[in-house]
């Protein structure tokens, strides 16, 4: 009795090493595929080229990533196809950024971002990002780092000020859909061309504007400086260039260093939509016309307000009347500050926000 208690013993002490050996089925990094950008571009009607940025972890690689083109009607038989063409299982876990390109970007993105969402192995804090002409050219273009993650590094970089980069993710994005807002998505440019601030480029890249998107799909472009106006709707924009004349009509160009944005959204006695805002910009003078010589006298703050006030203004009437009010992020203003009327209102959000009043106030500090 005592020698089969001793048996016991063993066997029980052998089975609790069993969980301990977590490592049995262990892939090692180097037997693994690790795609880190999707393009997507239209190759013909129904049918799209998905372009596969993945990291090269072999020793003797002399590209740090690698490219593969699969062509197919959708994204979860293009990833099929991937695994079969790689060597090694693939896994999306290191996803760093998905690019759209110009082609596409009508498409259904309800579809795309859902179906990424959904994806158990996709890393939701990845960047979505279009491409201001071919995903394929964007995701091919050599440099020290994979473009891929170029791109989600610059975006991040280039509003971590204001943490919106944040709101450029696979998950905010899905989260914006399903909340019935729209959103707005960065175009990228492999254009060798002066920025226009410098937080905004990084190597060979850099962002030419931005697609806005609201309930209904794809609402229209704004161009890279109704881009950097737009950052100045959120607190904490470290970049952008205003121009403004003094009295001469001589030009100046300040620099964006610091800004802060008090938005108040209000719903008045005739049920309208009222928005006051107040921006409020700290700035220095980066250049003026002459480009040397003896500096003239330069505008006064006042002047600088003005001009700046009649870029947003004008910017504000696009997004009332085409662009939506996703451009500005004043329709996640109007949810967070007035919830249960928005959600009463969600469907008819686009033709209230149209007809919708906005009070703008400018000051500019040197």
């Amino acid at each position: 009795m005592k020698k089969l208690k001793a048996l016991l013993c063993v066997l029980i002490a052998l089975a609790m090493t069993l969980p301990l050996c977590g490592c049995w089925d262990m892939t090692e990094i180097n037997r693994r595929t690790y795609v880190l950008g999707i393009g997507i571009d239209e190759d013909a009607p129904g049918r799209y080229s998905f372009t596969f940025q993945t990291a090269d972890v072999a020793k003797d690689a002399k590209q740090p990533a690698k490219t593969t083109e699969i062509k197919s009607t959708a994204l979860a038989p293009a990833l099929r196809e991937m695994d079969r063409a790689c060597e090694y299982d693939t896994t999306l876990i290191h996803l760093s950024s998905v690019v759209l390109g110009d082609s596409v970007k009508q498409d259904d993105m309800g579809a795309l971002l859902g179906y990424l969402f959904s994806s158990s192995n996709v890393r939701r804090q990845c960047i979505v990002a279009a491409a201001d002409g071919d995903a394929a050219e964007l995701l091919n273009m050599g440099g020290d780092s994979p473009p891929a993650m170029q791109i989600a590094t610059m975006i991040e970089k280039n509003d971590d000020a204001i943490r919106q980069s944040e709101n450029l993710t696979l998950s905010m994005l899905h989260t914006a859909l399903a909340q019935g807002e729209g959103f707005v998505v960065y175009r990228i440019s492999t254009a060798q061309q002066q920025s226009v601030s410098g937080s905004d480029a990084a190597g060979g890249l850099r962002i030419a504007g931005a697609n806005v998107y609201d309930r209904a799909g794809f609402s229209g472009e704004m161009n890279s400086e109704e881009t950097e106006l737009a950052r100045l709707f959120s607190s904490g924009q470290t970049s952008g260039i205003i121009a403004a004349a003094n009295d001469d009509g001589k030009g100046f160009f300040y620099r964006v260093d610091r800004s802060e944005c008090q938005t108040v959204c209000s719903i008045d006695e005739d049920d309208r939509l009222v928005y006051d805002i107040k921006v409020t910009v700290h700035c220095s003078l980066a250049d003026w016309e002459s480009g040397g010589g003896i500096l003239p006298d330069t505008p006064e703050e006042r002047e600088i307000a003005r001009s700046l006030e009649g870029q947003l203004e004008k910017l504000l009437e696009r997004s009332r009347g085409e662009l939506g009010a996703a451009a500005l992020g004043l329709d996640s203003a109007a949810r967070c500050q007035h919830y249960r009327w928005y959600c009463e209102n969600r469907s008819d959000f686009p033709r209230i926000f149209s007809n919708a009043k906005t009070n703008l106030t400018i000051v500019c500090k040197k």
